[in-house]
């Protein structure tokens, strides 16, 4: 009986993943999107693209955040019944996303400012290559951080 019980809580624990990375890909789209209009829109205001790089980061972490919580309240942890309140969950998933999303900020800075390629693609400048490049590296750093304490606080059933 524990041997079939830890096979179906493995196998649960590989699916609450793949969804998780389904989500945190849909994710690294809304952020890159985000991060890259947001970016555009300043230079084109007049500020260096070194000056509009932390807000283009911090506005696509933001809006990636609230999205990637919603589809894994909704879809990857969803069968957890008992949980905390809506408001709560989505309060635990910020905090928790908070120390993630500095670890990929201060990732993301670090990375665009050593990777300097010499040129872009003709559908993309270097200093947005470098930007996207520096959000993506910076991602898969932060995502482990974020499952591992959304999985054992954010979504856990609450005590009752």
């Amino acid at each position: 009986m524990r041997l079939v019980l830890a096979q179906n809580a493995a196998k649960l624990a590989r699916a609450r993943i793949i969804k998780f990375g389904v989500v945190g890909v849909s994710g690294v789209a809304v952020n890159l999107l985000i991060a890259g209009a947001v970016s555009d829109l300043m230079v084109r205001e007049g500020f260096s693209i070194g000056g509009a790089t932390p807000a283009a980061l911090v506005a696509g972490i933001t809006v990636s955040i609230f999205t990637n919580f919603l589809f894994n309240d909704g879809w990857t942890w969803a069968d957890q019944r008992g949980r905390d309140p809506w408001l709560v969950r989505c309060r635990k998933f910020y905090l928790t996303s908070a120390g993630a999303a500095l670890l990929q900020w201060a990732t993301s800075l670090l990375i665009h400012h050593f990777y300097l390629p010499n040129e872009g693609f003709w559908f993309m400048s270097a200093d947005a290559l470098r930007l996207k490049v520096a959000a993506c590296v910076a991602i898969l750093v932060a995502m482990p951080v974020n499952f591992l304490v959304n999985h054992f606080w954010t979504f856990r059933r609450a005590k009752n």
